[in-house]
């Protein structure tokens, strides 16, 4: 699949590896903390790019959240920094006045040039759907974190 562009978005990696593109609502605070499941911090990365990970996901019960293994990767090599992410992550811009925005096109390209797969709303023969609401991606989020801890248990 080649994309030449793409419309406003988020990337969210899930810490079951699942990459998807999020539509921003109005509310970015709100669309930050239903997507991490609850307080947000920010990581930095070069090119007005964050990473908007859960404040307490470290601390967190393990069955709240795993290691990101796909966003520390990304994160590491962005910033060339030890960090270990844990838990959904979401990409995204800021304006540098500290208004959070949509990701630049070319931060996702290059994500996707280097192997990344989207998960796809939906997907036929016919058509491919990538984007989701905000509430479509915690719930889905939600749902997998479920599933994984009946089949630990």
């Amino acid at each position: 699949m080649k994309i030449t562009e793409l419309p406003d978005h988020y990337l969210v990696i899930d810490d079951n590896g699942a990459a998807r593109l999020v539509t921003p609502g109005p509310d970015s605070l709100a669309d930050m903390q239903a997507l991490v499941d609850g307080w947000i911090e920010c990581v930095r990365l070069p090119g007005s790019v964050d990473c908007w990970i859960n404040e307490e996901g470290l601390i967190r019960n393990p069955q709240d959240f795993s290691y990101n293994y796909l966003a520390t990767h990304i994160v590491r090599e962005w910033t060339g920094q030890p960090y270990d992410l844990v838990g959904p992550c979401v990409f995204a811009s800021n304006d540098g006045e500290g208004a959070t925005i949509p990701l630049p096109f070319g931060f996702t390209k290059d994500t996707l040039n280097k192997g990344m797969e989207l998960t796809p709303r939906y997907q036929s023969e016919q058509s491919l759907l990538l984007f989701h609401t905000v509430q479509e991606c915690a719930d889905l989020m939600n749902e997998s974190r479920r599933e994984f801890m009946e089949a630990k248990a």
